[in-house]
């Protein structure tokens, strides 16, 4: 991410572009690799959560590193999707229903954000991670009170 900042700040510089480029390259590989990975764990085990839940932590890291269009929506739900699956096999996965809240913010799906993070602070009042992303997902739906209140709980 540092190499594409830098090579965001300053296009044209050659050996920050052969840098990002490389970066890049190494990074497919290892998404590559680890996708394959994950992928041949749940052909032997379907009902591995943790499988899915680090799938869905591989597709979103990616989506955010890709810059805005289709791919990153692509990735973005590819994400989703596998948070669900993991907890469709374990409904209280509080890790799980997290990363599928942020993701849900990602893709602007603020209803669907507000349901799943509603289910978090829930289960674990105490996650101002949470209670922040929930002040997002509110004051997108113009829910202003709500925002207020989560924002305060999140300690920021």
């Amino acid at each position: 991410k540092s190499n594409k900042d830098a090579y965001t700040i300053k296009p044209k510089d050659k050996e920050l572009s052969a840098q990002y480029q490389s970066s890049l390259e190494s990074y497919n590989r290892v998404f590559t690799d680890a996708d394959a990975d994950f992928r041949k764990t749940v052909q032997i085990d379907p009902q591995d959560k943790d499988a899915y839940f680090h799938m869905g932590l591989l597709y979103l890291s990616r989506a955010q590193l890709l810059e805005t269009g289709k791919s990153q929506e692509d990735n973005f739900a590819q994400a989703d999707g596998f948070f669900k699956q993991s907890l469709e096999l374990d409904s209280q996965n509080a890790d799980a229903m997290k990363y599928l809240g942020f993701t849900l913010l990602s893709e602007k799906k603020w209803e669907e954000a507000t349901t799943q993070l509603e289910k978090l602070v829930e289960l674990n009042s105490a996650d101002r991670e949470a209670w922040g992303y929930l002040a997002i997902a509110y004051a997108r739906l113009g829910k202003k009170d709500k925002a207020d209140a989560a924002f305060k709980k999140s300690g920021r």
